[in-house]
């Protein structure tokens, strides 16, 4: 027996409700935005520096009393998340080292930290209720060198969807690429100047839509919105639910833009058609 969600014979009018689907997703972006700009991003260890910690406990355990035995030992701000299935007990804790520092400061720092966290929750909880399952460290160096990369595997994988996406439907291939090599060049003389990675990448992303919409590159503008708005509802949640950001979901965002690309490929094909 096949089960079907959509029946035949149903005939939805995408196109007649398209005014309501723009409001929704509008109403949903400036939310995201909005805890973006106004709340910001729990970075992880991998892009914040510091020492996570993977912590089991023998009973029941509320984050809370994680927080107040890590607090009463003077460590800074841990962030605590639930770990795996709650009958398990176990409890991802993020401690942020101090900004500024280099590597080899900072690996002594941390390795004092785990210490200092493992000794708190011992002492809290009492002997033998606590099992370090794993210590992670990672340098400030390290955490922006990553951060200042993700940022570019976003950014240059947007660029060569416009190449993609330019060339095949609208047949720019000069144009696309000249566009992209001007961006190119744009970005790596403001990475030499001092500015930010980041700040650039956000400014270029706008010029690129800019200039997308300027030279009628119209598939690829709207490959990008679609791109964009993909990436920022999921950021944004992450943003709302107070996740932290960290590889891994850097790959699932990478992801997510080439199924958002794949779908846009499709529609444009049926349109073409």
């Amino acid at each position: 027996m096949s089960f079907e969600i959509i029946k035949p014979g149903i005939n939805i009018n995408f196109i007649g409700n398209r005014y309501l689907t723009f409001a929704i997703s509008g109403a949903l972006i400036c939310l995201c935005l909005g805890s973006i700009l106004v709340k910001g991003l729990t970075m992880g260890i991998d892009f914040a520096g510091g020492l996570q910690v993977q912590a089991r406990f023998a009973g029941p355990t509320e984050s809370d009393d994680i927080r107040k035995a890590l607090e009463a030992a003077g460590l800074p701000a841990p962030a605590i998340q639930s770990f795996g299935a709650a009958e398990n007990n176990e409890f991802m804790i993020s401690l942020q080292g101090e900004n500024g520092v280099d590597d080899e400061t900072a690996v002594q720092e941390e390795a004092s930290l785990s210490r200092k966290a493992t000794d708190s929750l011992e002492n809290f909880f009492g002997p033998g209720q606590v099992e370090i399952r794993r210590v992670d460290m990672v340098g400030p160096k390290v955490g922006r060198d990553l951060r200042q990369q993700a940022m570019s595997a976003l950014y240059y994988s947007i660029l060569m969807i416009l190449i993609y996406i330019s060339g095949r439907f609208e047949h720019k291939w000069g144009a696309s690429a000249g566009l992209v090599a001007a961006l190119l060049v744009a970005v790596y003389l403001a990475s030499l100047a001092g500015v930010s990675l980041i700040y650039v990448v956000i400014l270029a992303v706008a010029v690129t839509c800019i200039l997308c919409y300027a030279l009628k590159f119209e598939y690829a503008l709207g490959a990008i919105l679609a791109l964009l708005h993909d990436v920022i509802v999921t950021v944004g949640i992450f943003s709302i639910l107070d996740k932290e950001i960290t590889l891994s979901f850097v790959a699932a965002v990478l992801t997510i833009a080439g199924y958002s690309l794949n779908d846009t490929i499709i529609i444009y094909d049926r349109i073409r058609e």
